[in-house]
């Protein structure tokens, strides 16, 4: 969770079957790469 706070162009994802994001993927937004550095998911 450290990577994520603060100006690192990383952030966290909440997992979910349905999408492709994995760990470590690069994509835009508005512009700017950033790097998924973790998932959450919910566990009943």
């Amino acid at each position: 969770m450290v990577e994520v706070y603060g100006d690192s162009n990383k952030v966290a994802t909440v997992f979910n079957k349905n999408s492709s994001l994995k760990v470590g993927d690069t994509i835009q937004i508005a512009g700017t790469e950033v790097e998924i550095s973790c998932a959450f998911a919910h566990v009943r």
